[in-house]
């Protein structure tokens, strides 16, 4: 056997026992990199959610002491809201509004969040309320949900729908 050949044999051989080791090697090395990589990523989802959670607990503690500058520095230009009765406000009309509503008592459990984009997320949850809206009792269990988005280096409320609980 020619020189070459028998070079090229001794290399066949050797890859062969050193592919599968250094392949091996890299698979254990590609799962810890995968793993923690999946542990950033929970715990960046945690950190986003809780996040939102705090925002939306502070809109509604604002609400409750009826704090009307801190809850219109919180809704976008463009806020929506659908109401218990169905109806649809803008930013203007939900303000105007504000000043017909007064919460007693609420609690709020269940809390989820969807993200849709690192700079956007939805907060679902439930409410029970107690109070009061023009001046007549209101109370009720309703399903909450509030879509925020991330505008500059804050967060603002774009859309929000309250849906009573039969």
């Amino acid at each position: 056997m020619p020189r070459t050949a028998k070079l090229l044999a001794v290399l066949a051989i050797s890859l062969a026992f050193l592919l599968p080791a250094f392949a091996q090697e890299h698979q254990q090395y590609s799962a810890k990199h995968i793993g923690a990589q999946v542990i950033v990523a929970r715990e960046q989802a945690a950190a986003f959610a809780d996040a939102l959670i705090a925002k939306q607990k502070r809109l509604t503690e604002a609400e409750k002491r009826h704090d009307k500058a801190y809850v219109q520095s919180q809704l976008a230009d463009d806020f929506r809201e659908i109401s218990p009765d169905g109806r649809m406000y803008d930013k203007a009309v939900a303000l105007s509004n504000f000043d017909l509503v007064r919460i007693e008592e609420y609690a709020m459990s269940d809390f989820k969040v969807v993200p849709l984009a690192s700079d956007a997320g939805v907060v679902t949850y439930i409410v029970d309320v107690k109070g009061t809206f023009k001046g007549q009792p209101a109370s009720g269990r309703m399903y909450v949900s509030a879509t925020w988005h991330k505008q500059d280096a804050d967060w603002k409320l774009r859309f929000a729908q309250v849906t009573p609980i039969p």
